[in-house]
């Protein structure tokens, strides 16, 4: 697994006290990044040279939602580029949201559960994925 750092963008401070236990209980080396805004991500994109290996991004979220965020990372070259795969990670989720996700190039759309069983298990499936997915390397 590439030792990038993994973005998770959620609002919700209590879940990344969550998402930081469960990483250490998986023995992920990957740093974690929070971010509790799109437009807090975009910036970070910009300034610093570093990919991230994933960003998991939450669906509501102050400001500009997960789908406007996957929009304007897809619009601006600099980033889009970067080969970085985009999943949404929400609590729950229409139909039309999950379709949407994928009519924008998410690459892939889960679940958390709303459990520490179901969001442990939820994560562990996003980074099993990912571990063992081969993608081109850009840049």
């Amino acid at each position: 697994m590439d030792n990038s750092p993994v973005f998770i963008v959620d609002d919700d401070t209590d879940e990344h006290v969550i998402i930081k236990e469960i990483w250490e209980e998986l023995g992920q080396n990957n740093q974690l990044f929070f971010f509790d805004s799109g437009m807090a991500v975009l910036q970070h994109l910009k300034d610093n040279p570093t990919n991230p290996f994933l960003i998991i991004c939450d669906v509501n979220l102050p400001q500009m939602d997960g789908f406007e965020l996957r929009n304007r990372i897809s619009e601006e070259t600099a980033i889009h580029y970067k080969g970085v795969p985009f999943v949404f990670w929400s609590t729950a989720a229409s139909n039309e949201q999950v379709k949407r996700a994928y009519d924008i190039g998410a690459h892939g759309f889960f679940l958390k559960g709303e459990t520490y069983k179901t969001i442990k298990h939820s994560l562990e499936v996003i980074i099993s994925y990912w571990k063992t997915s081969k993608a081109p390397i850009i840049g």
